[in-house]
């Protein structure tokens, strides 16, 4: 940002273009639907950390996202990868019959501050990244070898268990509940009468079978720490203390959970792929944010 910006660019990328036009309607969209949801005032509200208000936010965010999309659209291009122009079509002629014709589609869009060439636009390139998303997750899909070795190597992260628990906001307060409990006081009738969890409470903490991956990360570590049948002491999350019985666990089996792990360790290769691919582009923004 900064830099002396030739007339109408608001960024390159490899020496490719990005018009200041595109940027203006890009931002016009977030800022309309911003404004929509929470009034023209919230735009001036500070985001604090140095960030700016959330207007300058807003065009950050449009800024950096056309740079993404330019850097993935010419690495698609490079591989051959292209939007499905007749899917756009359809779902053009299908948003036209929604709104009683072409003309009335183009009235509904001027109301939000765009154009019908800025929303064909948009659909193209939704369906630019189906395509690419779909031929680079093929491309570094996860081997066989890599995903046994994910699975042998962090086996106890794999399971199935069934626990109890006891939720409530004051750690005195779990405390105390924990040494009820180590006095011999019955796990399900204090968490009928103490657990803040609307969800179990009446069944007496019960919280049934989960899989690793669907609690919080704390509550997780706690569960694969204890042995069937022990209490734990309180456990802090973002939900607030938990007092936890864990009544089963059992490892997950690797035919189980390859497809999961194979998931994982390509999304991760995805990822890896985007953030190398942006760090290598050679990017120039001419337009600063928080001056604009």
């Amino acid at each position: 940002c900064g830099k002396k910006a030739p007339q109408g660019v608001a960024a390159t990328v490899n020496g490719v273009d990005i018009p200041t036009d595109k940027f203006d309607m890009e931002y016009a969209a977030q800022r309309n639907s911003i404004v929509l949801q929470y009034g023209e005032d919230y735009l001036k509200e500070d985001m604090g950390n140095g960030k700016g208000t959330v207007d300058q936010g807003i065009r950050q965010y449009v800024l950096n996202n056309l740079v993404q999309m330019e850097t993935v659209k010419q690495d698609g291009e490079a591989k051959g990868i292209k939007a499905d122009i007749k899917k756009v079509e359809e779902q053009l002629n299908a948003l036209y019959k929604q709104e009683g014709g072409q003309d009335k589609f183009k009235e509904a869009l001027k109301k939000q501050g765009l154009t019908e060439e800025f929303f064909k636009n948009y659909l193209e390139t939704k369906e630019f990244l189906s395509e690419y998303t779909k031929k680079m997750l093929e491309d570094l899909k996860a081997t066989d070898e890599d995903v046994k070795k994910e699975y042998d190597a962090h086996k106890d992260e794999y399971f199935t268990a069934n626990a109890a628990h006891i939720l409530v906001a004051d750690e005195k307060e779990a405390k105390e509940i924990k040494k009820q409990l180590d006095e011999g006081a019955d796990f399900a009738k204090l968490a009928k009468e103490k657990c803040t969890d609307p969800g179990s409470k009446d069944n007496g903490g019960e919280l049934g079978d989960f899989s690793n991956g669907v609690m919080d990360p704390d509550f997780e570590k706690a569960v694969k720490s204890l042995k069937v049948g022990e209490i734990s002491s309180p456990v802090k999350t973002t939900y607030g203390y938990h007092i936890i019985k864990l009544n089963s666990f059992n490892n997950l089996e690797f035919d189980k959970v390859k497809d999961q792990i194979s998931k994982k360790l390509t999304d991760e290769k995805f990822t890896k792929y985007l953030n190398d691919l942006e760090k290598k582009a050679k990017v120039k923004k001419y337009i600063d944010p928080k001056k604009d």
